[in-house]
């Protein structure tokens, strides 16, 4: 009676261990299944980034030149560029978040990629009353985008949800992802700087001696990409399930504005936010240089005009790696120290720059300060997603102020500051982001993400 006692308990904790098995095997498949489909939503969300900004970069770099008058009046590069960065900043703290919110992620790049075409077209025609407007209205729709970007991506690292498992100790979905989809973006996204410098260097070298002139064809050849980016965005991308902000529909955009005022007041003075403020800050000094001073006053010199755009595609090949590999691997190491060694490598190569320019190649200058720029970029994203999952479309919104002051800032003192001085304040600027990171906060701790609740 005893022996078969003892059988079936030992049988019954055989079933209760294997159904617990059972249980923690389809766990583990679900967890997988979402992080496939949230993956896979990143790759789509990125391909339309890809194609968009492949256009859009070397279109920036080309507006030099491209305007160069025929109309009754001249037009100004820099009344442009303020135009753009005044409408963002207006835009990016005031109606952007409410749009993405209430509109959703879709329709905001749809926007903003029509924006893009608007300002091809306008490109092509160069007069005051097309360039102008084309400047605000394209101003107006990065702030959408760059606030529906942080929005989605932050959206769906929260929407794949479920324990993952690393030696024993359960982590967050978002700590577990974030990190992976933050650096995919990032790289996809840095790798346009390759194409476009590609398309743009081959289309106006090759089509020297054609009929119709160069920049026009290689306007038509934006066009396409800005068309297929409109594709993806309409067939391929969805915006994430909202978990905040769901019933606005029914409240007045006054008070919504007045809402958003209110939130975004509060978080740009929470001690978190402060404290990550000088690396975004950083960030938008940091771009100024590269597309400024780096490739006009130290590459330039040293390489020629025609081979600026391979040490660029240096830069981007370096930035894109860095940035998909840090990416995932500050899921796993925490983001303090993957993002010190960007700031070294960063900022060693100012300081090289600065102090013995001579004994740089241009090439390994590219590379580096594309590695410590690709991590910076995007663990800097990272870090802000980690801090504010909650509320992504202000946090981003005021991303983007920050930013956009930043890189005006930098662009109307450019001309009365020598290049060592901008390169130091470059360097105090990143330094100091990383010592104020190091800080724990009384909300979160900046090795610590914190831990967030989805009601589904």
């Amino acid at each position: 009676m005893t022996g078969t006692s003892d059988e079936a308990g030992e049988h019954t904790a055989l079933l209760e261990q294997q159904h617990i098995t059972d249980t923690d095997t389809a766990d583990t498949q679900n967890v997988l299944r979402r992080e496939h489909a949230g993956l896979r939503s990143v790759l789509v969300f990125s391909l339309a980034f890809f194609l968009a900004f492949t256009a859009w970069h070397p279109l920036q770099n080309l507006e030099s030149t491209i305007f160069h008058g025929g109309g009754p009046l001249t037009i100004s590069g820099t009344v442009a560029l303020g135009l753009t960065y005044g409408t963002n900043v207006l835009a990016a703290g005031t109606v952007a978040p409410i749009i993405v919110r209430r509109f959703g992620v879709k329709p905001c790049l749809l926007f903003q990629f029509s924006a893009f075409c608007l300002v091809v077209l306008a490109n092509a025609y160069p007069r005051v009353w097309t360039v102008y407007p084309a400047s605000i209205i394209a101003g107006g729709g990065s702030a959408l985008l760059w606030v529906a970007e942080g929005h989605f991506i932050t959206e769906v690292a929260a929407a794949d949800s479920g324990p993952h498992h690393v030696g024993g100790s359960p982590k967050t979905a978002e700590q577990g992802v974030l990190g992976l989809y933050s650096g995919v973006f990032m790289a996809s996204f840095a790798l346009t700087q390759v194409a476009g410098n590609v398309i743009s260097s081959s289309v106006l070298n090759g089509c020297r001696s054609c009929a119709v002139r160069a920049d026009y064809i290689l306007f038509a050849v934006f066009g396409c990409l800005l068309l297929s980016a409109l594709v993806v965005v309409v067939l391929g991308i969805k915006s994430p399930p909202e978990k905040t902000h769901a019933n606005i529909g029914g409240v007045s955009w006054r008070r919504e504005i007045s809402k958003q005022l209110w939130e975004g007041g509060q978080t740009i003075v929470e001690p978190q936010f402060l404290l990550l403020a000088p690396m975004i800050f950083a960030n938008g000094m940091d771009g100024a240089f590269i597309f400024g001073d780096f490739t006009g006053q130290f590459l330039q010199p040293r390489v020629g005009e025609d081979n600026i755009g391979m040490n660029m595609s240096v830069f981007g090949a370096a930035n894109t790696i860095a940035a998909l590999v840090t990416g995932k691997l500050s899921d796993w190491t925490g983001r303090l120290m993957p993002l010190t060694l960007g700031v070294v490598f960063y900022c060693g190569t100012l300081v090289t720059i600065a102090l013995a320019p001579s004994r740089l190649n241009t090439f390994l200058a590219s590379a580096t300060i594309g590695v410590g720029n690709g991590i910076i970029f995007t663990l800097t994203y990272s870090v802000l997603s980690d801090r504010y999952a909650h509320k992504p479309a202000t946090a981003y919104g005021l991303k983007s102020i920050v930013e956009n002051i930043a890189a005006a800032s930098y662009f109307f003192i450019s001309r009365a500051v020598p290049l060592n001085t901008k390169i130091w304040i470059g360097v105090g600027l990143n330094v100091l982001g990383i010592v104020a990171l190091c800080v724990p906060t009384r909300k979160a701790a900046f090795w610590r993400v914190p831990s967030i609740t989805i009601n589904t």
